[in-house]
């Protein structure tokens, strides 16, 4: 016998069969403790349900012997695959449906509301017979080699959203400490689906609402405008033959409509296209919203943007709708003349202030239908940050977003009260 397996043998004999089994048991329940960590984890850091159940399968793997593994999900009277490990490409088995009537396992997870296991699925028990033939139409490669079966139900409260089906190649493979396993990855998974879709059914009203906004934004603006355009070149029209010594001015009206317009026009169009941050950056956009609020409200801006931050797309995505948010504000209630804009980084954060001389407000203040303020705090807040609002009745008000430049730490240093300021 070599000599090192002799050492371990006399350790063994040493400590005693127990104690020997015991640090097995630990080092088992160490593995399955870091997976279900891991697990937990990405479930807390992401909202992509497509890569959180990559890493369940994944981990899952790590903590019971599998030959594939697949994540279903019930579509209408169908289950279809949304996740799966195993010896097929993924490509080839992701997006399969197969009608509920044809997939007997899941019709029994999803009677018991349990996990269920098949020791083995050539067996001459019905629920086997059935599963086997089941498997032979939609994936014939991997029931040749299938033995065993486990099937766990995906529930949220009361829904069924699905199953997690495991198989492997060896009768009775699964045991009743794997049911309970994989039943607690079940439940991660589940509630991993159920995040992404409230994620997405919160995205569709973010975009809902957004549409809603920038139609209230073309009825208030754009088309304002171009009717006054109307207006005017039909006057220009009547004074070109009754009193052309006024024409000029109609004229200066008209065109100073068209520039407003023209400037609305392109503000509207950037927030439209989804690439336009990405493209043209967080400073062309800041600078087109306020050409158009200098063509809207005839407002004094002074800009200090400098060079395009170091961000993100969502950071800069966040602090477009927080410099949007504050001049709507200020186009709206703030009666100002001056506005001051500063786009600040300096390698570890980025800085966005707006000031105004306008007549301020108390930012403790209630303001029912008003959820502005909120969004922008929520907005910055959303990504790690901060935001400040300073402001007193009469004397103007300062907003103050910050955020961390990529990979600049995980604290953000609180905004100091050094607000940009104007003289009004």
């Amino acid at each position: 016998m070599p000599a090192n397996r002799l050492k371990r043998w006399a350790r063994w004999r040493r400590a005693g069969p127990t104690s020997y089994v015991k640090r097995i048991m630990k080092s088992v329940c160490g593995r399955e403790l870091a997976s279900l960590l891991e697990i937990s984890h990405t479930l807390s850091s992401t909202l992509s349900s497509r890569s959180l159940l990559e890493v369940i399968l994944n981990q899952l793997k790590i903590m019971i012997d599998y030959d594939s593994a697949i994540l279903f999900v019930t579509v209408d009277q169908s289950i279809e695959v949304v996740a799966y490990r195993g010896e097929l490409p993924p490509e080839r088995v992701i997006g399969m449906r197969m009608a509920i009537e044809n997939a007997p396992g899941f019709q029994e997870v999803a009677a018991l509301h349990q996990v269920v296991i098949v020791d083995d699925v050539r067996s001459d028990g019905l629920l086997a017979q059935k599963i086997s033939a089941a498997a032979a139409a939609s994936y014939p490669r991997i029931v040749e080699k299938t033995r065993s079966w486990m099937g766990a139900p995906l529930i949220i409260g009361d829904r069924l959203l699905g199953m997690l089906r495991l198989d492997h190649h060896e009768p009775g493979r699964f045991t009743a400490s794997d049911a309970q396993l994989v039943s607690v990855i079940a439940n991660h998974a589940a509630i991993a689906m159920e995040n992404a879709r409230l994620y997405e059914d919160a995205r569709k009203l973010a975009t809902l609402e957004e549409r809603q906004r920038m139609a209230r934004e073309l009825h208030d603006s754009v088309s304002q405008a171009l009717y006054g355009i109307a207006l005017g070149t039909h006057a220009a029209r009547e004074q070109l033959e009754r009193a052309p010594e006024k024409l000029r001015d109609t004229l200066d009206y008209t065109l100073a409509l068209s520039a407003t317009a023209v400037s609305e026009m392109r503000a509207l169009v950037f927030e439209l296209r989804p690439d336009s941050l990405e493209q043209e950056g967080l400073v062309a956009g800041i600078t087109r919203q306020i050409d158009a609020m200098r063509s809207r409200t005839g407002v004094e801006a002074h800009l200090e943007l400098g060079d395009e931050p170091p961000v993100s797309l969502d950071a800069k995505e966040v602090l477009y709708r927080i410099s949007q948010e504050a001049l709507q504000n200020i186009a709206k209630h703030a009666q100002a003349t001056t506005v001051c804009i500063r786009l600040r980084h300096d390698g570890q954060q980025v800085l966005l202030e707006i000031a105004d001389n306008g007549r301020g407000f108390d930012p403790k203040g209630h303001f029912p239908g008003h959820l502005g303020l909120k969004t922008m705090h929520e907005r910055a807040t959303r990504l790690g940050g901060d935001l400040k609002i300073v402001s007193e009745v009469g004397k103007g008000t300062q907003v103050q977003a910050r955020l961390l430049v990529d990979g600049a730490g995980s604290e953000v240093v609180p905004a100091q009260n050094q607000p940009a300021t104007v003289n009004g």
